[in-house]
């Protein structure tokens, strides 16, 4: 089995939160995580529409960090919509995530109903200290945009930050969140991220926030030195978990609906009764 020392947010969320078997065939399976067969089947399920969610919220994140990359004299509604319409380059189809025509001009709706809402109400001008470097294709993966901060025990915390602005108070790390909000959010996505800003960035953080574009609401929490000791401490319970584990069991759920892997699962049966019935719902995804 592979060996690990490097763990996002996003792996980490997987084993802890949603299934142990979805992780083993994520990072460790020595055929479905290989690169290019992992590519093969998750390409199958972009074809079926169920990444559109995945895809939806990639692209958004996509326009929004061009959107503040250009001047502040030219972040209005119109340059939103044509930096929306250049990153969707549609019709996308089944191969790019939109099963029918019909389902990508509501996707496409939804979005620029959502930059809409973001460019009447939100701040067009804060003052940035960080943005990613901007894609030049969808699936680019850009090195500079990805950190690793060292935790100690020769672990290292990897993984992107969306935003962060400079204050009165100090630095505010934004992560956009594309979903329904959730009733309760939970910090600890936010405090891996001030790790990182801190340790990747040189930046210490004055506060943290999930944001939510299209009625551009913040939900804020404080990074404190006691909160990023916590979070450091349930990283490392998370990672030792894993390492422990030698059978990843599988945890049948409605996320079953969202996992590339559903037919190379032992559960698969049971998973596909949850599928059946489960439509999707925006609020149970992590962006």
């Amino acid at each position: 089995m592979k060996k690990r020392n490097d763990y996002s947010y996003s792996a980490l969320n997987i084993y802890d939160s949603i299934c142990h078997k979805q992780y083993y065939f994520e990072y460790l399976d020595p055929y479905a995580s290989h690169w290019e067969n992992k590519k093969r089947i998750k390409q199958v399920q972009t074809e079926a529409g169920r990444r559109k969610e995945l895809i939806f919220g990639g692209i958004i994140h996509d326009v929004l960090t061009d959107f503040f990359h250009l001047p502040q004299d030219k972040r209005n509604l119109d340059s939103i919509k044509e930096i929306l319409k250049s990153r969707w380059s549609g019709p996308r189809g089944a191969k790019r995530g939109f099963p029918d025509i019909e389902t990508e001009r509501e996707q496409y709706q939804k979005a620029l109903k959502m930059l809409k809402g973001f460019v009447g109400k939100t701040n067009l001008a804060p003052q940035i200290a960080y943005l990613p470097k901007p894609k030049k294709k969808a699936d680019e993966f850009v090195k500079e945009n990805y950190f690793k901060v060292d935790i100690g025990d020769g672990l290292l915390l990897t993984g992107i930050i969306d935003r962060i602005d400079k204050e009165t108070e100090g630095y505010h790390l934004i992560d956009y969140k594309t979903g329904k909000e959730k009733r309760k959010e939970n910090d600890f996505q936010l405090m891996v991220y001030a790790i990182l800003a801190r340790g990747a960035l040189g930046m210490p953080l004055a506060k943290a926030s999930y944001f939510y574009p299209k009625n551009a609401k913040f939900v804020t929490f404080t990074p404190t030195p006691e909160t990023e000791d916590k979070t450091i401490k349930k990283i490392k319970e998370t990672i030792d978990a894993i390492r422990k584990d030698e059978e990843f069991e599988p945890d049948p759920s409605k996320m079953c609906y969202y996992c590339d892997f559903v037919e190379l699962c032992p559960a698969k049966e049971e998973a596909r009764k949850y599928i059946a019935d489960f439509k999707g719902e925006k609020d149970d995804l992590p962006f």
